[in-house]
This record gives C-alpha cells, sequence and structure tokens, in this order.
C-alpha cells in the first residue's frame, strides 16, 4: 500500500517512485542490470559521455540467423554511439538496405554514385550520427571515412558472404546477435565456424562477443538458453541483454530509434550500456589480453 508523506505533487511523486521501485525489485529476474526510477531527472539527461578513440574503429554487428533483430541492434548501437559523443555512420552491407529505415530514411538504390568523392558521404541524420546506404565499396569507403568519424558500426547480411568474412576479420569489434532460444547453441556453433576460419589468427584483434536480444525473463525458454549461453561463451557473453520491449518495434514502425520513442524505456538503457563498452579503453585492453582470436 502506498504511504503519502509531505505535501504537494513532488513529495507524491517522489514517494510513488520509492513504493514502485521497491515493488520493481522484488520482480525482478536475478543477476540482470535493470535502469533505476530516479525522481527528478529528465528523460535523457545526464548521459554519460564516452572519450571519443583516437583511430576510427570498426563494428561489426553479425548474425547467420535471420530474424534475430541485427539490424535493430546496429542502429540503435550507432545511435547510442553518438548520443555519447562518437561521431558515428551505419554503413549498410545487407543487400534488403533495411538499416536505413531506422533512421527514417528509405532504400536507396544500389548502384554506386560515379563521383569517388560520394562513396564515403554520410547521410547525416542526427548530430554525430550518419547512414551510408548499400552499395558503396567499404574498401573504397572505410579510408576517407576515417576522416569523417571516428566509429562505423557494420550492418552485414545473414549469410556467410565473402563481404561478411571480409568484415569479421577486419573489425575492431565483432558482435554476434544471437536469441535466447533452442537454437542459440547451434547458431553460436555456426558462428564460431565463421570466426575461426576469419579472425583466428588475428594478433591485434579483440576476441569475438555475443549479445542476447529480446529476452524475455518470464519465459522458461528464454531463461534456459541463456543460462546454457553463459557457460558455453563465459565473458564473450555481452552483458546486459537486450530485454524484449513494446518500444523496440514502435520505434521501427516510426522510422526512428528505440530512446527517441521511449527514453526510459529498458531496451534503451540496455542499449547505451553496450554501446559505452564497445568503445572504452579498457573494455580493450581486457578484450585483448588473450592476444586476438575467436
Amino acid at each position: 500500500m502506498v504511504s503519502w508523506s509531505g505535501s504537494g505533487p513532488e513529495a507524491v511523486r517522489e514517494t510513488m517512485l520509492r513504493d514502485v521501485g521497491q515493488l520493481l525489485h522484488a520482480i525482478r529476474v536475478p543477476g540482470f542490470s535493470y535502469r533505476e526510477l530516479r525522481p527528478g531527472r529528465s528523460p535523457g539527461s545526464r548521459r554519460p559521455h564516452v572519450a571519443a578513440p583516437d583511430r576510427l574503429v570498426l563494428v561489426a554487428v553479425v548474425s547467420l540467423v535471420r530474424a534475430v533483430g541485427r539490424t535493430t541492434i546496429a542502429a540503435n548501437l550507432a545511435a547510442a554511439l553518438a548520443r555519447h559523443g562518437c561521431r558515428t555512420v551505419a554503413f549498410d552491407l545487407d543487400p534488403s538496405g533495411e538499416l536505413g529505415l531506422h533512421f527514417g530514411l528509405e532504400p536507396q538504390p544500389q548502384a554506386m554514385p560515379l563521383d569517388p568523392a560520394l562513396l564515403a558521404e554520410p547521410t547525416w541524420v542526427a548530430d554525430r550520427l550518419g547512414h551510408l546506404p548499400f552499395g558503396r565499396d567499404p574498401a573504397l569507403a572505410l579510408e576517407p571515412l576515417s576522416a569523417r568519424c571516428e566509429v562505423v558500426v557494420l550492418d552485414t547480411p545473414p549469410r556467410p558472404t565473402a563481404q561478411v568474412e571480409q568484415a569479421v576479420a577486419e573489425a575492431d569489434e565483432v558482435v554476434v546477435v544471437t536469441r535466447p532460444d533452442a537454437g542459440a547453441r547451434e547458431a553460436v556453433r555456426a558462428s564460431e565456424a565463421l570466426l575461426a576460419r576469419c579472425r583466428m589468427h588475428a594478433w591485434r584483434r579483440s576476441r569475438a562477443r555475443y549479445l542476447v536480444n529480446r529476452f524475455d525473463g518470464r519465459r522458461r525458454e528464454d531463461r534456459t538458453a541463456l543460462a546454457g549461453l553463459r557457460q558455453a561463451l563465459g565473458d564473450r557473453l555481452l552483458a546486459p541483454t537486450v530485454q524484449a520491449d513494446a518500444a523496440v518495434p514502435a520505434a521501427l514502425a516510426a522510422g526512428c530509434c528505440v530512446i527517441e520513442v521511449d527514453p526510459l524505456c529498458q531496451a534503451a538503457a540496455d542499449l547505451e550500456s553496450l554501446a559505452a563498452q564497445l568503445v572504452s579503453p579498457a573494455a580493450h585492453a581486457d578484450l585483448l589480453r588473450d592476444g586476438g582470436g575467436r
């Protein structure tokens, strides 16, 4: 039962937030990070700042399984990195051309521009956030992009093409997106085979990490699959998971990123935390301790 104290709307609001917070703590799934309710904080305020990297950082978002939310993760990670202060370009390598839909852009013709200067000219969709459509050659675009931005997030197709293999080999960070379901372990085996071919012998590359998307702690299947992935992958499994959230499909329908639909939703908090991890110098030092590899 809510106990009222003080007087006025602010006192009532703070009391309600405290009581609701205690209730939410009681029903949480153990072992997960959750956004805390803080009285007096406006949406999106006091966002932690990430120091911009001193060279271009290439992040490849991959999955050999369809419909796991790979493109959604790529778009929202790029947007989160931009909000954290990194000038970021989301680069679409998937012929479906759906990455731009998350930024309110329609799919563009796949023909490359005739003017070489336009090969690496992104469409700037927000402050420090650009989009490069499918059809641009990464071999020609990445070097000039290094003068325009600090991070490039690659959205790759869901199959082991030559370009996917090249992205896995070249990237500073590889994020493998998976779902917590019965097929997750098999998906990891297929991904590990790809990584073994393309990344095992890289001396100066961090180990590829896995991200569980659309986790629902109320589902026994999700909890069981996540426990199996934790056992198999150890610290290569990124935390937090990106939890199932109604704001995610709502954002895609609106042609924007999740935080623009609901800045206080759990999925937005998860993505903000992951973005900070991916470009932090400490994270790179930890991951390089094994000398690269998968």
